[in-house]
């Protein structure tokens, strides 16, 4: 039996500021995203978010976006830097004209010198996310 009586307290503000409510979309999260890399006002960006969407957006939200981008781009820095320093490795990143990442070329040395004895052998590998 559904009961309609809460041991909360409910109001339409409070649900605004679920966390699932506050969730942007794919275009709003990457327009946030370009204001917050042109080092925009966040204030300014929560108004125009709010007033475009109707959304609830703290600003708590919008450091958390930003946050997690630098992550990504730190996370593949970090990568790049132990393939290279730990295991001699020659790397290359792969990026498309919106500097998203598009692939990785990673040649350890004993891969180098196989290929130096055996320039007629190719081998490759990939990963094809769908």
């Amino acid at each position: 039996m559904l009961q309609m009586k809460h041991n909360h307290v409910t109001s339409k503000v409070l649900h605004a500021y679920n966390p699932s409510q506050r969730k942007l979309s794919s275009n709003m999260k990457e327009s946030v995203k370009d204001y917050l890399n042109m080092k925009a006002n966040r204030k300014m960006i929560q108004q125009k978010v709010q007033e475009s969407t109707g959304k609830i957006v703290t600003l708590q939200d919008l450091t958390n976006m930003k946050i997690s981008d630098q992550s990504r781009k730190e996370n593949l820095d970090g990568c790049l830097n132990i393939l290279k320093a730990k295991y001699g490795a020659n790397v290359a990143v792969l990026r498309d004209e919106d500097n998203n990442f598009r692939g990785l070329f990673i040649q350890s040395p004993n891969m180098k010198s196989t290929m130096k004895a055996f320039p007629e052998f190719l081998a490759v590998d990939a990963t094809y996310k769908l």
